[in-house]
């Protein structure tokens, strides 16, 4: 009545024809979001594993600078760590 949809609906025709003829069941919208939960989450495992991976090798490599008697302030430079980090390992 508005057309409100009028810029939508030229592109998505099929997809909107779909929404009309297909009966909405609960139990499938969940599996759906279910199953794009576990997706989200285990993407998501994925970057905080690689995130973690950089924190443990940014502190390895402190730890070794630091048993090789470099100064806390260049150890803090190059691997970006706190000094309060590096002084904790």
């Amino acid at each position: 009545e508005h057309d409100i949809m009028q810029d939508y609906l030229p592109g998505h025709e099929g997809e909107v024809v779909d929404m009309i003829f297909t009966e909405w069941n609960w139990d499938d919208a969940l599996d759906v979001r279910f199953e794009e939960g576990v997706a989200e989450g285990i993407a998501e495992g994925e970057i905080m594993g690689k995130v973690e991976g950089r924190i443990e090798g940014k502190e390895e490599t402190a730890r070794n600078m630091k048993a090789k008697g470099y100064p806390v302030a260049d150890i803090a430079e190059i691997t970006g760590l706190s000094i309060e980090e590096i002084e904790k390992l």
